[in-house]
C-alpha cells in the first residue's frame, strides 16, 4: 500500500494585473509507505522546537505562519527521516500563469492540474495498478457537490485500485508536513529559497503548460 498526501500553494486567480495574486500555482505530492513516519516528524518537531515557541504553540503546524527557525527544525526533521527510512518521494507540478491566458473554471483547473500530477507519478513506475493507493487531500471546498467531482474525476483519470480520503488539515501530520513541502518549493518560484534544504529527494518537478 501507497499513501499519497496532497497540497497546493498559489491561488486560483488568474488576473495579474490584481494586487496579491500569484504569478504561479503548484501541486506537492508526498509519496510514503509508513504514514506514520510522517506522525514522528512532526511530534519530534514539536519537542525541538525553543521553549518560547513551544509554550504558545497547539502543536498543529501551518507553515506559511512558522517562525522561519520552526519551518527550517521541520524541514530538517522531514530530510533526516527520508534518508533513514528511504521510502518517501516528493513529486510536484509548477503552473506558471500568464497574462494572456484564458480565464480557467477554477475546480476544472485544480481537477486537471492535479490529475497531471499523479499520471506522471504512474509514468515514474513509483507504484503498480495493483498496487492500493490511499489518496489523502486537505479539505479545501465546503460545497460537497465540488468534493464529489474531484473523487470522480481522478478515479476515472487513473487504473488503479485509489481510495480517495477529504481530510481536515487540523486532524492530519501528513497534510501538515506536505503543507511545509509545497509552501517551500512555492517560495522558490515567488520569493525566498527554504527548497535547499530538501531538493535532493524530490523526484519529479514538472511545468504544467495547458
Amino acid at each position: 500500500m501507497l499513501y499519497i498526501f496532497m497540497d497546493e500553494s498559489g491561488d486560483l486567480g488568474f488576473n495579474l494585473n490584481k494586487k496579491g495574486t500569484s504569478k504561479h500555482f503548484l501541486i506537492t505530492f508526498i509519496i510514503c509507505k509508513k504514514f506514520k513516519s510522517l506522525d514522528y516528524i512532526l511530534k519530534k518537531s514539536f519537542i525541538n522546537l525553543p521553549i518560547k515557541y513551544r509554550k504558545k504553540h497547539n502543536g498543529i503546524f501551518h507553515f506559511y505562519k512558522e517562525k522561519k527557525q520552526v519551518r527550517k527544525i521541520i524541514l530538517k526533521n522531514f530530510t533526516k527521516m527520508i534518508l533513514k527510512e528511504n521510502n518517501v518521494n516528493i513529486c510536484t507540478v509548477i503552473f506558471k500563469k500568464k497574462n494572456t491566458m484564458k480565464f480557467y473554471l477554477e475546480r476544472d483547473f485544480y481537477n486537471n492540474i492535479t490529475l497531471f500530477l499523479l499520471k506522471s507519478i504512474f509514468d515514474l513506475g513509483l507504484f503498480k495498478k495493483e498496487n492500493r493507493i490511499v489518496f489523502i487531500v486537505s479539505k479545501r471546498n465546503t460545497k460537497q457537490q465540488y468534493n464529489i467531482e474531484f473523487i470522480e474525476y481522478l478515479k476515472s483519470g487513473v487504473d488503479c485500485d485509489l481510495e480517495i480520503e477529504i481530510q481536515k488539515h487540523n486532524i492530519s501530520k501528513g497534510l501538515q508536513i506536505v503543507d511545509a513541502i509545497s509552501w517551500s518549493i512555492y517560495q522558490k518560484y515567488e520569493y525566498d529559497d527554504y527548497y535547499n534544504i530538501f531538493k535532493d529527494f524530490v523526484i519529479l518537478e514538472k511545468t504544467y503548460d495547458k
